[in-house]
């Protein structure tokens, strides 16, 4: 990106915007993953053990926990967006040794 005349302040948002999305995404697949199982598997589970778990829609301490969980990978783009910030197109170029 540097090479195709990025600005840092660019590059640092492109790499904070990537990680929240992907968190983002990550916690709806999860939920989606975690519902579809549920409806999946009640009957057999219920069958089986005598258990019967009940489906009920995310309550609101669920949603604040999913919000932690997005605005913490917004967060830990933050790691590499500043370290990215820092560098120049020269340090990606140069040869280490």
């Amino acid at each position: 990106m540097p090479a195709l005349k990025a600005g840092p302040a660019k590059l640092a948002g492109l790499l904070i915007l990537e990680s929240g999305l992907l968190r983002v995404a990550g916690a709806l697949l999860g939920v989606a993953a975690v519902y579809s199982l549920s409806f999946g598997t009640q009957s057999l589970v219920t069958q089986r053990f005598g258990l019967f778990l009940p489906i009920t829609p995310l309550t609101f301490k669920s949603y604040l926990c999913l919000a932690a969980i997005t605005l913490a990978g917004f967060a830990v783009g933050l790691v590499p967006a500043l370290r990215a910030y820092r560098n120049t197109l020269a340090d990606h170029l140069s040869l280490r040794l």
